[in-house]
């Protein structure tokens, strides 16, 4: 019986022992998988504070991006008002002209008249002009054609209605003070056609004729061209 009872301590203790050995071997491994995993996370929060602050610096990118766009589309539409090519509104005045009733050929109304006067309102400070509903652009011309006067190529007949965009307070009295604006006055005094000149509050003007935005002749510069025009001509 002591025998046996030895017998059963000691294979107790040899499968503690191996129990042990496998619980300690257990621990290793879970400590090493922990690590490992602890390991993995640190590197993937390293990747996500990356990430945002890559995400960050494209967000500011995006935003100045947008606001050079947003910039860059105010200007054109300045551009696109200022040359004609827009339909705008706003204060102005409108000057009726209005041929003498016993007008003949050598008094009637003619294509240099309505250039005076239009030149006079731009240069009083007009920003955007129509005649008979026609808007000028950089490209318009006002000339007689056959015995009508055209404008952009179409043909008006009178009373002209000159129409142009700009603050009523000064307009008026700086188109009186312009050349062109007394040269008009004198043709108008001389030939015997009357133009009444009224504000308005509210002037609609429509854009120029698409047909008008072709450049035939003239083209764009490149960056390199304007750069070789501000060194000035070469002897």
């Amino acid at each position: 019986m002591v025998l046996v009872f030895g017998l059963l301590v000691a294979t107790a203790f040899v499968q503690t022992s191996r129990n042990a050995d496998v619980t300690s071997a257990s621990r290793a491994s879970l400590v090493d998988r922990i690590e490992a995993s602890s390991a993995r996370r640190a590197r993937q929060e390293e990747r996500v504070v990356a990430l945002r602050s890559r995400v960050a610096q494209l967000e500011r990118g995006t935003r100045r991006l947008t606001e050079e766009q947003q910039t860059d589309a105010v200007s054109e539409r300045r551009l696109q008002a200022l040359t004609g090519f827009v339909p705008v509104r706003g204060e102005g005045v409108r000057v009726t002209v209005t041929p003498a009733p016993d007008a003949d050929e050598t008094s009637q109304v003619n294509d240099q008249d309505l250039r005076l006067l239009v030149n006079g309102l731009f240069a009083a400070g007009a920003e955007a002009v129509a005649v008979n509903g026609q808007r000028l652009s950089a490209t318009s011309a006002i000339r007689t054609s056959g015995d009508a006067i055209g404008v952009n190529f179409v043909g008006i007949a009178p009373p002209y209605v000159v129409e142009a965009i700009g603050d009523t307070r000064t307009l008026p009295a700086r188109f009186v003070d312009t050349s062109t604006g007394q040269s008009f006055a004198s043709n108008a005094e001389f030939y015997g056609f009357t133009y009444n000149v009224d504000s308005v509050d509210d002037l609609r003007l429509p854009a120029a004729p698409a047909s008008r935005e072709v450049l035939r002749s003239a083209r764009s510069l490149t960056p390199d061209e304007t750069t070789d025009d501000k060194r000035g001509p070469t002897s």
